[in-house]
């Protein structure tokens, strides 16, 4: 017996949650701005609190704290390279995130080749790339090293172990420096220190989440 309209219409709308992969709600206004399907338990885990603060100066824009179910988010799409996950993180707010930074050069913080190779992809590149906005890889490891397994005496001197390349790409631009994880602040000092020295027309920050450590304090 062929099935009716509304049995069709029915099977169309069943999607499935790219996180849990348990049945997503098709209408939710996440599903249906970003294209990416969360079901309710999982959309209802992101919380953000749009936190502002400054850093060396400059504006800068964290979406979420770090807590349980970013840091599992981010442990499955960085860490276990579920690309699939790259639309989650901000899509949701691609229109508003691509007013609030029209005319602005993304320089996403560097990852090592060998952990790019290793995983796929470049995390911090697909998560922006997948609102459409234009990057430019000028700021890279000059050697393979984890941010997590430096003291916090090597992190201030994470600037010797970055470089920049093609550095006249920002000169005169509006860049936007960008990261998944905001902790101690090194990398991202360290970037805007190296950046300055090019004469970028103005520069801020977004970062994904920050941790709640006492050590963001500035």
């Amino acid at each position: 017996m062929p099935s009716s309209p509304a049995s069709k219409e029915s099977k169309r709308r069943t999607l499935t949650c790219k996180v849990c992969f348990n049945k997503a709600n098709e209408f939710t206004l996440y599903n249906i701005v970003s294209n990416f399907p969360l079901c309710d338990e999982c959309l209802n885990k992101l919380k953000p609190t749009w936190h502002k603060e400054k850093i060396n100066g400059y504006p800068a824009l964290f979406i979420y704290e770090y807590d349980d179910a970013i840091r599992e988010l981010i442990y499955k799409f960085k860490g276990c390279g579920d690309y699939e996950l790259k639309d989650v993180f901000i899509r949701r707010y691609k229109w508003y995130l691509r007013s609030l930074y029209s005319g602005y050069l993304i320089v996403p913080a560097p990852s090592s080749d060998e952990s790019n190779q290793e995983r796929g992809f470049n995390h911090v590149e697909e998560i922006f790339k997948s609102c459409g906005f234009k990057l430019t890889k000028c700021v890279r490891k000059k050697y393979n090293f984890k941010q997590s397994s430096l003291s916090a005496k090597d992190r201030q001197g994470v600037k010797d172990k970055l470089e920049v390349v093609n550095g006249s790409q920002v000169t005169g631009k509006k860049i936007l420096v960008v990261d998944d994880i905001y902790t101690t602040g090194s990398t991202i000092k360290a970037m805007i220190n190296l950046l300055e020295t090019y004469h970028p027309r103005k520069i801020k920050i977004f970062v994904i989440s920050r941790t709640k450590s006492r050590e963001n304090e500035l």
